[in-house]
């Protein structure tokens, strides 16, 4: 049995980005993400429906149960029997009793905000202009950093949007016969009789005193990342092969 939740691609994508920035692994603008996730190539990051999961209805012992998944979503009429709510639609379809307890957890993937996605994209430009590579250690510790700071600021109040009307009109626009494709066949319906199209507003721009605080933030989380002796001498390993390989 295979049950998957599956989300419109503009939110995805914006959501996807930040996980990706606060793990400083990309270092891309928010547009060439996305321009990235439209090209026609199956791969693991692709979130168009169809190339992901139409082959398992050609398999005809294996079930599978599709959930749309996002705050303005509308349930399709084939499954109102079903919980709305997600944790709740993946125990129902496991046959696990409504008696059953379970131990909350934290968010992990929670996004720390359009502030937080800021700094971490400006500190990975510091570092390149500086020669730094940060190794998989080092990340995880900047990430940790990030993310306190970020917490510190209340900085996830202000999600992150890269979002624009164009942007958003495009990437629809890029899957949007798939998507009715794939709709009609789970659900017997449109695309967009489930996820509502709305406008994106324009991405905002920090203030002057937001600026300020970024700013400080880069600084103590440098200080901090490399107050770490074991991370200060892997850094400088990194640093020291780059300079190598770039002369040979």
């Amino acid at each position: 049995m295979v049950i998957g939740f599956v989300r419109d691609q503009p939110s995805y994508l914006n959501s996807h980005y930040t996980q990706h920035v606060k793990r400083f692994a990309t270092a891309k603008s928010f547009e060439a993400y996305a321009a990235k996730a439209m090209r026609r190539s199956i791969h693991r990051s692709s979130c168009d429906p169809e190339q992901l999961f139409s082959w398992l209805m050609h398999h005809a012992s294996v079930r599978t149960v599709f959930f749309p998944y996002g705050r303005s979503i509308a349930q399709p009429a084939a499954q109102h029997r079903y919980p709305t709510e997600p944790f709740a639609q993946l125990i129902h379809c496991l046959k696990i009793p409504d008696s059953a307890r379970f131990q909350w957890i934290d968010n992990v993937n929670a996004q720390p905000g359009d502030l937080a996605i800021r700094t971490a994209l400006q500190l990975r430009l510091e570092l390149k202009r500086d020669g730094i590579r940060l190794d998989k250690t080092a990340k995880q510790r900047a990430r940790a950093l990030l993310c306190k700071e970020a917490e510190q600021r209340n900085w996830a109040q202000t999600p992150y949007i890269g979002l624009n009307p164009e942007l958003n009109r495009r990437i629809r626009d890029h899957f949007s016969a798939a998507n009715n494709r794939f709709a009609q066949r789970v659900w017997g319906c449109q695309w967009d009789e489930i996820f509502t199209p709305g406008e994106s507003a324009e991405a905002r721009s920090p203030i002057d005193a937001e600026r300020d605080d970024m700013h400080q933030a880069i600084k103590r989380i440098r200080r901090k990342l490399f107050q770490s002796r074991p991370l200060r001498d892997a850094i400088r390993n990194v640093m020291a092969a780059s300079r190598f390989f770039n002369r040979s």
